[in-house]
């Protein structure tokens, strides 16, 4: 609220040359006998102004700073959304299980990374005949996958790239590095497969998935970041709560519901 109120010092600037002027002639006309008795007539317009500029400027400011986090919360649940739809689809093509969340927790996280990790050794594709219905081949349905990806990609950099600096509350510059970073190594892996064609292993597309998931996970990160400075404060009450046996388990027992 002190930094948007930067605007009242120019408002005092100009009371203060409006009173300069006013003042001198109200003497003039013998509507003052002193100085005093002209600042204390315009005491109301000096308060008044500026708490009209002081409430309508945070006011207004607040309500573009929200609707900015509405818009960057909808980018960052729709980009979570379809980056772990977009793993999960690569991964289930080499027998990996649908994980439910990957991002959610750093747990999530780690645990859906060890599981990729431990595949290393898969022998084929589990190419299942539903996609065979839609795709004529394997590396069709691949390339498919990956240009949607790449569409998803290019609607978040937009979004960094168009958004107004002031109502993002994320490192512009790093989600945009990040974002760059993801949509050449997608276009790389698109070459390959285009290249190798039936030389292309299951053991790539493994390789793919282990460095995806870093530039997968801090786009969210950036995108997360008003939210995960709200999640580390609940962290820190739900600590102090536990400490002083006033933490009500159950329900409220897991990282899910502190999120």
């Amino acid at each position: 609220m002190l930094l948007r109120s930067r605007n009242l010092i120019i408002v005092f600037v100009c009371a203060v040359i409006f009173s300069l002027v006013i003042i001198p002639i109200g003497l003039m006309m013998e509507k003052y006998h002193t100085w005093y008795d002209a600042l204390w007539d315009l005491r109301t317009f000096f308060f008044t102004s500026i708490f009209i500029v002081f409430v309508t400027t945070n006011v207004n400011e607040e309500k573009r700073r929200r609707e900015g986090l509405r818009k960057q919360f909808e980018i960052y649940s729709g980009y979570s959304f379809y980056a772990e739809w977009y793993l999960n689809r690569l991964v289930h093509l080499v027998g990996i299980p649908i994980s439910e969340k990957i991002f959610l927790t750093d747990q999530d996280f780690e645990n859906f990374e060890k599981v990729v990790t431990e595949s290393h050794q898969t022998v084929g594709f589990t190419f299942s005949g539903l996609n065979n219905r839609r795709y004529k081949n394997l590396y069709v349905y691949l390339i498919a996958i990956h240009k949607k990806q790449l569409s998803h990609l290019r609607d978040v950099l937009y979004f960094i790239n168009s958004a107004d600096s002031d109502s993002l509350e994320t490192h512009r510059d790093q989600a945009r590095q990040w974002i760059l970073s993801g949509i050449d190594m997608i276009e790389e892996e698109i070459l390959l497969i285009e290249n190798l064609h039936d030389n292309y292993t299951p053991q790539d597309l493994i390789h793919f998935v282990q460095n995806s998931l870093t530039y997968n996970l801090y786009i969210i990160a950036e995108l997360r970041r008003p939210w995960r400075w709200d999640h580390q404060r609940n962290m820190e009450i739900r600590k102090k709560l536990t400490t002083n046996g006033q933490h009500i388990k159950g329900t409220f027992d897991s990282n899910q519901y502190w999120m």
